[in-house]
């Protein structure tokens, strides 16, 4: 990857985090990089395709809900959990980014949902295999999945904006939730 390239993806990650996907322009993308409009364009055709990079980038930094397979059900999930939270806690921005890109509005609808399901594969299957073998509720996976994921994103966000506890607090009180929530 060129260092233009990496510096568009870079000014594109810092202005989506501070004014939201939907708000920011390629000419201020372009400068906030330091390069001109023409070279960003030269990089990426669309500013779609360039918040699909951005997303690509930071999906390709972190393998999201997935735990290793010899574990039993409860301990692939708790690490599951464990780690998503822990990757959150480290990239701050990355988690911010993945909230707003789920929710832009200028990203289609279909593309938003490909990207949120590509994320949550790994806990789909988790959930599915926990269901075949009557640990976790008989509710719909898609229900449990979206609750589950709704609740990681929740207390990723509130880590980052909450001092009042620590951030090992939130991950035991919300892990407590979701194991009460999907327990049969």
């Amino acid at each position: 990857m060129t260092q233009k390239r990496q510096q568009i993806l870079d000014a594109t990650l810092e202005l989506a985090v501070d004014t939201g996907i939907d708000a920011i322009s390629t000419l201020n993308i372009a400068k906030k990089a330091g390069v001109a409009k023409a070279t960003l364009f030269h990089h990426f055709q669309t500013k779609a395709e360039l918040i699909d990079a951005v997303y690509k980038s930071i999906k390709s930094d972190f393998d999201f809900f997935s735990a290793p397979e010899n574990l039993s059900f409860s301990d692939q999930f708790i690490y599951m959990w464990r780690s998503n939270l822990g990757w959150a806690i480290e990239n701050p921005h990355k988690i911010v980014f993945l909230n707003a890109y789920y929710t832009a509005m200028s990203i289609p609808n279909e593309r938003r949902l490909v990207a949120k399901k590509e994320s949550t594969i790994g806990l789909y299957n988790l959930i599915v295999s926990g269901q075949e073998s009557k640990q976790v509720a008989s509710e719909k996976a898609d229900i449990l999945v979206e609750f589950i994921y709704s609740l990681f994103m929740s207390t990723a966000l509130l880590i980052h904006s909450q001092l009042e506890i620590t951030a090992e607090e939130y991950i035991e009180d919300s892990l407590s939730v979701i194991l009460r929530v999907v327990k049969p």
